[in-house]
């Protein structure tokens, strides 16, 4: 296999000549009750007394389904990187993969978020530019769902092939940077909310 240079791999992707560790944390607990959720959801609003009535039924399910969903894509991701950063970094292509798995988890996560202000009293979760976890995760999805137009309009510098990229620490775009610790604490609030609804 062809050895690249330092500044060739960052022009492939940025920075994945740092990336030596992956610090995402373990959540296989969850991960293993979060394949339940939906399950147990249908049959306690078919046998049961449902908690919910349109549209609020519907809301839920589609609050579990992301849910669940953004477990088994973080899953994914994570043991995918540990595999990635223990061979060889120009295989470029294994990178992209890792880094599609962590983006559909931070967009599942988010898309969980909006819909469980449905059943909240104050919906309003952050403030745009406050800094907090969910406006930086809201900054992420953005360039992730955005990509084309943030392209097209220069948004990113040019030298920067991806507009999201892997640390070893967390993931980031040039606006934002979620930690891998506040992911799985994002996480951790989504699976209780699944708790709850369920």
């Amino acid at each position: 296999m062809l050895s690249y240079s330092t500044g060739l791999l960052n022009s492939f992707a940025p920075h994945i000549s740092e990336l030596t560790e992956c610090n995402a944390p373990d959540m296989m607990d969850f991960t293993k009750f979060s394949r339940t959720w939906i399950h147990n959801y249908i049959l306690n609003s078919t046998f049961g007394t449902s908690r919910f009535h349109e549209p609020f039924y519907q809301l839920a399910l589609a609050y579990m389904r992301r849910t669940e969903s953004a477990f088994q894509e973080y899953y994914s991701a994570r043991n995918s990187l540990i595999t990635y950063i223990s061979g060889p970094k120009e295989k470029v292509s294994h990178y992209f993969e890792r880094l599609y798995h962590f983006e559909q988890s931070i967009s599942l996560i988010y898309q969980a978020y909006m819909i469980l202000r449905k059943f909240l009293p104050n919906p309003k979760l952050y403030t745009s530019g406050d800094g907090s976890e969910l406006d930086r995760l809201d900054i992420l999805y953005n360039f992730i769902k955005h990509a084309d137009a943030k392209l097209e309009k220069k948004n990113f510098p040019k030298e920067y092939s991806s507009h999201v990229w892997l640390t070893n620490t967390g993931i980031s775009c040039i606006e934002s940077t979620i930690l891998y610790t506040e992911l799985s604490d994002l996480l951790s609030d989504i699976a209780n909310g699944a708790k709850e609804l369920h």
